[in-house]
């Protein structure tokens, strides 16, 4: 059975001159209990994201 991706647009906050991933755990846990496979989104650059779910893909 194949799992969904789903992509967490993941919100960041300053802390000591630093940006830190401030996203809840739940949110993937919500996901993971789903059925489905979370997926952080991290400031992608060019041709990232679809780099990581091509090998998600070819994984299955």
């Amino acid at each position: 059975m194949l799992k969904p991706t789903v992509g967490i647009n993941p919100y960041y906050f300053k802390y000591d001159d630093s940006f830190w991933n401030g996203t809840k755990e739940k949110c993937f846990r919500v996901v993971w209990f789903a059925g489905g496979v979370p997926f952080t989104l991290h400031h992608p650059s060019c041709g990232e994201i679809t780099n990581h779910i091509a090998r998600l893909d070819k994984n299955r």
